[in-house]
């Protein structure tokens, strides 16, 4: 209770906020308790089989959780789970002494070890289910130049090489599988520090990502939304749900359970040429977009204006 309380009261860990305007995340809190708990519990054990036993393996052990916990929370650029799974044999010789001292029957170590197997594989058809959410995503995205800009062209095939003046028309944002299988279809990386966006370009932009950046208020118009589901019932990625499970840009939390919305992008048609970060946001180019008035219109492309679930970004 202690925990949630704290965490109440910051109301936003990294770009996760615990207390929107709208609500109170009660069920991303619930879990936030949970894993914390369990962590702070398996330092109190590590210590406390310190305390029993006063020799050189259970002080390795307690130094090997704790060095590791603090490399993952304070030093590592992001908090992953993976940073975390050096630590993991020290867990299991620190669960196997507590097994034993307290005599815990092989039944009921058989079921917490099954329960554990369950959650481990749920995460990974989760992750799998993302992966291929991305993938899918690039499978539309392949076919979206021959929809929206050469309507005369065959659309490419997902998996070969894109003809320059195709798929390389389309850029995007966002990075980590998104990215991987955008650039395989012939899509072409956003670059922050020099990129140039025409009206014969389409960009796109994934809702459930990293460090994205939005158009300015009337510089584009939306052109479509790409929904694709992802996983079900359980997530270690989505911003709305707190999950972060390979970076706590996302959230606090390694997995959460609950109703995981679909992985949506925005499939945006620039106005007049982009070529500039200004205040935050892509901007229109100056030299090449003379007269050419930015702002005024509430486009729904805008971070503004996009509705605040969407991002999981406030």
């Amino acid at each position: 209770m202690a925990v949630g309380v704290v965490s109440l009261s910051l109301g936003t860990f990294e770009s996760f906020s615990f207390v929107t305007p709208s609500e109170i995340r009660w069920g991303a809190l619930a879990h936030m308790v949970l894993w914390v708990t369990g962590g702070a519990n398996l330092l109190v054990l590590a210590f406390l089989e310190w305390r029993a036993r006063r020799d050189a393996t259970s002080l390795t052990v307690l130094a090997w959780l704790a060095g590791t916990v603090a490399f993952a929370a304070w030093f590592n650029w992001s908090v992953t789970v993976r940073s975390l799974l050096p630590a993991t044999p020290a867990v299991g010789i620190l669960l196997a002494w507590r097994v034993q001292r307290l005599g815990i029957s092989m039944k009921h170590t058989s079921l917490a070890l099954v329960s554990a197997a369950v959650l481990a594989l749920a995460a990974g058809v989760a992750d799998a289910r993302l992966a291929r959410a991305a993938w899918e995503t690039a499978r539309q995205g392949a076919g979206l130049t021959q929809k929206y800009l050469l309507p005369n062209d065959p659309s490419p095939e997902f998996g070969r090489s894109v003809p320059e003046g195709e798929a390389s028309r389309i850029w995007f944002e966002g990075h980590w599988g998104f990215q991987y299988y955008l650039e395989k279809v012939g899509a072409r990386a956003l670059d922050y520090e020099q990129f140039r966006i025409t009206p014969q370009n389409l960009l796109l932009i994934p809702l459930n990502n990293i460090r994205v950046v939005f158009p300015a208020r009337g510089s584009v118009d939306l052109v479509t939304t790409l929904s694709v589901a992802g996983p079900w019932g359980l997530t270690v990625h989505h911003g709305v749900l707190g999950a972060g499970f390979h970076s706590d840009y996302w959230g606090p939390l390694p997995l959460a359970l609950g109703w995981v919305p679909p992985e949506k992008t925005l499939v945006l048609r620039p106005r007049a040429v982009l070529d500039r970060i200004r205040n935050g946001v892509l901007s229109l180019s100056e030299t090449e977009n003379p007269g050419v008035r930015q702002g005024g219109l509430d486009n729904p492309s805008s971070r503004r204006n996009l509705p605040r679930g969407e991002t999981g970004i406030q």
